[in-house]
């Protein structure tokens, strides 16, 4: 890609690398700067240059700071079930949410199709509380299918206490 980047009047040589040290500093500290300072990294990939990818996909290869996901680290080292993760956990938070969403939009349009007279406005506004309600037995029987048992909650904690892992 660094190879494809040049100045469109023809410049020479020295000035397109210093328009590509540019751009990618530019990039840099604009655009990638919250992932660089979480520890990613940048490599130029230049297309001609035949060792290039190779040389890439050994850095990512021979890299010993790989480092397991918090969902990783639930599923393999924990044992856990998906829907017992952190990740399904938030996901069940943000159906609630949705689900609260749907039901105050749901009342809306029932307030609004009380008070209306024009027929063509009341069909329309069923037709939308039909879709809405539609919506809100998805999402709440998806939401129904993250939660876990009382039961199986128990376990989870007294699995971590004896591990020593309270949160």
């Amino acid at each position: 890609m660094w190879d494809k980047t040049s100045t469109r009047q023809g410049g020479q040589p020295q000035d397109e690398a210093a328009r590509r040290d540019q751009r990618e500093k530019e990039l840099k500290d604009n655009y990638w700067k919250p992932i660089l300072a979480l520890g990613a990294r940048t490599v130029r990939f230049l297309q001609y240059e035949e060792s290039c990818a190779r040389d890439i996909v050994r850095q990512l290869v021979n890299s010993t700071e790989a480092k397991a996901t918090l969902l990783q680290e639930e599923t393999v080292d924990q044992n856990r079930a998906i829907v017992e993760t952190e990740a399904a956990k938030a996901l069940y938070s943000q159906m609630q949410n949705l689900l609260s969403q749907h039901k105050a939009a749901l009342t809306e349009l029932q307030e609004a199709a009380r008070k209306t007279d024009n027929p063509q406005m009341l069909a329309d506004l069923k037709k939308e509380e039909a879709r809405i309600q539609s919506e809100l037995d998805k999402t709440f029987a998806d939401a129904r299918k993250l939660k876990l048992s009382i039961w199986r909650r128990m376990q989870l904690f007294f699995a971590r206490t004896a591990n020593g892992v309270c949160n």
